[in-house]
């Protein structure tokens, strides 16, 4: 996979120089910085028209951002994870069982069956969450990078510090400690954090669902409904 990083100051003023470089360099996906646009101005259909699909947030003339990728999005948050709010989490969750609701009973089982091999348990997380400097509660939730990170920053961390009083073990302390400083306020949402997880797996399976049932084949007794 190849990706690439552009700073492009302006993706408007420049939308001819990136999509001549996308089409000529075949990268896979793209990360724009600075691309100052509002979100109902940025030039999206030059992307879609050679094969890309983005995800962008920006505002009027300065900062913004962009991902252009060949392939599908699954998990995009705009704002950070820690503001989460639980009103909008709780009120998704709503709009989804309605949805899960309004399936007739056969697709209703089948999206539950493939949503309940993947549900995290909230009681679960927070307790592998007690356990925050290992990366464990990362790791539950499929984040495999973020926890590698914890977990590799703790061993260097102890490692330094078992380097004793004429070793390095001021860094190996302040690892661990930035560590503990990003991770500690995730253990007191750990309910939201979960839900939020399972709001985007349960609306990944409820997608997967629809896309099945739009693409059922008639029975050969010529029986089209669904």
């Amino acid at each position: 996979m190849l990706i690439a990083s552009w700073n492009v100051n302006s993706i408007r003023t420049r939308i001819n120089q990136v999509i001549n470089f996308l089409e000529n360099s075949k990268i896979d996906v793209l990360c724009i910085q600075e691309t100052k646009v509002s979100d109902d101005k940025f030039p999206l259909k030059p992307f879609e028209a050679i094969g890309y699909k983005v995800k962008f947030a920006g505002q009027k003339s300065y900062n913004g951002v962009a991902i252009v990728s060949k392939f599908d999005f699954e998990d995009i948050r705009v704002d950070f994870l820690g503001e989460l709010k639980s009103e909008e989490v709780e009120q998704k969750e709503d709009e989804l069982r309605s949805e899960i609701s309004a399936l007739n009973e056969e697709h209703r089982k089948s999206f539950y069956k493939s949503f309940s091999n993947n549900l995290k348990d909230p009681d679960t997380y927070a307790v592998l969450n007690f356990f925050f400097i290992t990366g464990l509660h990362h790791f539950y939730l499929g984040n495999h990078i973020q926890g590698s990170i914890n977990l590799s920053g703790l061993l260097v961390g102890v490692i330094l510090m078992l380097g004793g009083i004429d070793g390095p073990w001021v860094l190996g302390l302040s690892i661990i400690i930035l560590i503990i400083l990003i991770e500690l306020p995730a253990l007191f949402r750990s309910q939201i954090i979960v839900k939020n997880y399972n709001n985007l797996l349960s609306e990944r399976t409820l997608k997967e669902t629809k896309d099945a049932i739009k693409n059922f084949s008639p029975t050969a007794k010529g029986d089209n409904s669904i």
